[in-house]
């Protein structure tokens, strides 16, 4: 009875350990572009910056950027061309955009702060 139990604790063990091995859907940050159903990004704002200021995304894909306010002052993640906007996102808080990467390179900016040269950045078809 014992071997029985510890061949089942065993298999079950192995099979749950086999499920983390599946690929991911979504490509790793900063890289929107995987073959599946979207993709997505990350991008935070960092004082008066943004990191990173480029985003390399597949042209024609749906992407889900999440923006993370990781500096003291409100900032907003927008494009006015590809019309997406998170509005002001608190220190410390995040939000999330949803769009179609576009065929050419685009500009994205923070509408608090977009007179500094920092709070500017491009999305880059690849």
């Amino acid at each position: 009875m014992r071997v029985i139990f510890a061949s089942l604790a065993a298999a079950l063990l192995l099979g749950g350990c086999s499920m983390g091995s599946e690929p991911a859907e979504n490509a790793p940050a900063g890289d929107a572009g995987s073959a599946g159903g979207g993709g997505s990004a990350s991008i935070s704002a960092v004082d008066n910056e943004f990191e990173p200021t480029e985003l390399q995304l597949t042209p024609g894909e749906e992407v889900t950027v999440t923006f993370a306010n990781n500096g003291e002052a409100v900032h907003t993640f927008t494009s006015d061309e590809l019309g997406f906007d998170t509005g002001n996102v608190d220190p410390g808080a995040t939000a999330e955009v949803t769009f179609t990467a576009p065929e050419e390179d685009v500009a994205f900016v923070c509408t608090i702060h977009e007179a500094s040269d920092d709070m500017v950045g491009t999305i880059v078809a690849k």
